[in-house]
Parts: structure tokens; sequence; C-alpha cells
């Protein structure tokens, strides 16, 4: 249950993100970049993701912002 709620958090943010990459806000794609990685590490802490996990989407959100800007 804490597992799929937090792929839905994490989902909604991604989308955030990827509209404020779309629209060349970059304010707003670097809090949401913030949002983003503090979620992971908030499922990392309470176990719901393991490290490994947490290495592979934090990887690939800073592969999407630092190369959409």
């Amino acid at each position: 249950m804490e597992r799929d709620r937090t792929e839905q958090l994490l989902e909604q943010l991604h989308e955030q993100l990827d509209d404020a990459i779309s629209k060349g806000n970059r304010d707003v794609a670097r809090y949401m970049y913030g949002q983003i990685a503090g979620a992971l590490m908030l499922a990392l802490y309470l176990r719901i993701i393991d490290e490994q996990e947490h290495d592979r989407r934090f990887n690939a959100l800073q592969d999407k912002f630092y190369e959409a800007f």
C-alpha cells in the first residue's frame, strides 16, 4: 500500500517536471527536481525502496533534468 502511494506520488511529480521542462521553465523544473529527490530519499529512509532502486531512479532523474537544461 505504501509502495503504491509512493509510486503515484512520484508519477505526479515526474509529470510536473516533464511539463516544466517542456515549457522551458527552469525554476519550476529545478523545484520539481528537488521534490522528486526528496521523495526518493524519504522512500529510501522509510524502506519503501532499497538503495539500488534509489540510486537507479535518482540517476535517471539527474539525466532527465541535466539533459533538458
